[in-house]
């Protein structure tokens, strides 16, 4: 009965601890294309208040959209962990930069063979504007992206929206 009754106790207190930290994260969904090819990344970000950030990307070589899910020759995977910040208040409201890094990896190729070693370092620096509407969190983004699989390199103009998850 004491065991059952710790175990309950425990089980509160880490539910309150999550209700209070969860309403600190949003959701944020963003869409780039490269200003000199036809590549793209879709990007789905875990954002907390403080500009911290857990992203999970797929970038597309050879196109402008995914074609398919768990990925397509022409697919590739990124995870990052970013900041953004807010730059130049004085001057113009609303600009911020995002400095990103993590690795982009050919997911398919990769667990096809059971194995993640091919996975190239990846850097992401994006500058954000928030747009003045009032309805909706929405920002343009011009972001560089920097990595070991140099097809993928190059300038990236998109679109984010934030989504508050409570």
């Amino acid at each position: 009965m004491k065991k059952l009754l710790i175990a309950l106790v425990m089980f509160a207190a880490a539910t309150t601890v999550q209700a209070q930290i969860l309403p600190s994260f949003d959701l944020e969904l963003g869409y780039s294309v490269s200003a000199d090819g036809s590549n793209s990344i879709q990007s789905l970000r875990y954002v907390k208040d403080n500009g911290l950030s857990v992203q999970l990307d797929i970038n597309t070589n050879d196109g402008l959209f995914p074609s398919g899910f768990p990925g397509a020759s022409n697919e590739l995977g990124g995870v990052y962990v970013g900041f953004e910040h807010s730059v130049l208040e004085g001057l113009m409201e609303g600009l911020s930069l995002e400095l990103a890094t993590g690795f982009i990896t050919d997911v398919k190729a990769e667990m096809a063979a059971n194995k993640l070693s091919n996975s190239g370092i990846s850097f992401k620096n994006s500058m954000k504007y928030a747009l003045p509407i009032e309805k909706v969190d929405a920002k343009l983004e011009l972001s560089y992206l920097l990595t070991s699989l140099t097809e993928q390199n190059g300038l990236y103009i998109g679109l984010s929206s934030r989504w508050s998850l409570f």
